[in-house]
C-alpha cells in the first residue's frame, strides 16, 4: 500500500497508484455521505411542530439550535476529509501534515457530538 521513508530527517509516505485511487474513491464517498447528512441536518432546523404554547416555543429553539450545531461539525468534518482527499490525490505526500489536522478535526467533531 505505502512506504514511509526518511529522507534528510523528514519522514514522508509514499502511496502506490492502487492504493491512492482506493483512498480517493473512500474520501468521495464519504463527501457525499457528508454533504446528504448536511441536507437531512438543514431540514431538522424547521421545528415548527411542537406547538404554539411556550414549551413548544421553547423546545423549537433547542432542536433548531442542536441541528445547527449538527450542520457545522458536518461542515467542519467535510474540510477534514476534503483535505485528507486533497493529500492522497497528491500521492501521499501530503499526507503525514494532514493526518494530523484530520486527527484534530474528528476529535473536535467527536467532542461536539458528544455535547
Amino acid at each position: 500500500m505505502g512506504v514511509v521513508s526518511t529522507r534528510e530527517g523528514i519522514m514522508a509516505l509514499y502511496l502506490e497508484p492502487e492504493a491512492i485511487d482506493q483512498c480517493v474513491s473512500v474520501c468521495d464517498e464519504m463527501l457525499d455521505m457528508i454533504d446528504k447528512s448536511i441536507q437531512k441536518a438543514d431540514k431538522l432546523q424547521n421545528t415548527d411542530v411542537f406547538g404554539g404554547f411556550r414549551i413548544g416555543e421553547q423546545l423549537s429553539a433547542g432542536y433548531a439550535a442542536k441541528a445547527v450545531t449538527v450542520v457545522e461539525r458536518l461542515r467542519e468534518y467535510e474540510v477534514a476529509v476534503l483535505a485528507m482527499r486533497e493529500a492522497f490525490a497528491s500521492g501521499g505526500a501530503a499526507f503525514a501534515d494532514t493526518d494530523g489536522n484530520f486527527a484534530k478535526a474528528m476529535a473536535a467533531f467527536q467532542s461536539g457530538v458528544d455535547a
